[in-house]
C-alpha cells in the first residue's frame, strides 16, 4: 500500500494523525498546521474535525495500555542503542530521563495516531479474543 491507495490527502490525513497524536486540539497545534501548509478551517469545519478525532482515539481506548507496554519495550531498547551509540555527548541521568520520557510520550502518540487511523479507515479491524474458549 502506498500514500496513493490511501482515498484522503495527504494533508487531510497528516492532519487526522496530528490531531490524534494530541490530547485536545489547541492553538499551538492550529498554528503548526498553519505552519506547514494546511488550509485555516472554519469553525464548524476544525469542530467535526475535533470530534472524529476524539471517536478515533475512543476506538483505540481498550487497547492504549497495551500499545503503551510496546512502546515502552521499543523505546527502551532503541533509546538504549542510540545513548550508547552517542555515549560523547556526556547527558547526566537527569537529561537521559528527560529525553527518555519525551522520546517515550512521542512514540505512544504516534502509535495510538496511526491506529487509531487504521481502524477508522477500516484497513485494520479489532475483535478481542474471546477468553472463554
Amino acid at each position: 500500500m502506498t500514500l496513493n491507495d490511501v482515498p484522503y490527502t495527504a494533508d487531510a490525513l497528516q492532519s487526522e494523525l496530528l490531531m490524534d497524536m494530541c490530547e485536545s486540539v489547541d492553538d499551538a497545534l492550529l498554528q503548526h498546521l498553519d505552519q506547514i501548509g494546511h488550509v485555516r478551517r472554519s469553525p464548524d469545519v476544525l469542530s467535526m474535525e475535533i470530534e472524529g478525532s476524539r471517536q478515533r482515539q475512543e476506538r483505540v481506548a481498550a487497547l492504549r495500555p497495551l500499545i503503551e507496554m510496546y512502546c515502552q519495550l521499543l523505546a527502551r531498547g532503541t533509546f538504549t542503542a542510540q545513548t550508547n551509540e552517542h555515549a560523547d555527548l556526556d547527558l547526566t541521568d537527569n537529561d537521559l530521563h528527560e529525553v527518555r520520557t519525551h522520546y517515550l510520550n512521542y512514540l505512544n502518540a504516534s502509535a495510538v495516531a496511526i491506529i487509531a487511523n487504521l481502524f477508522d479507515k477500516g484497513i485494520v479491524q479489532y475483535a478481542p479474543k474471546d477468553t472463554k474458549s
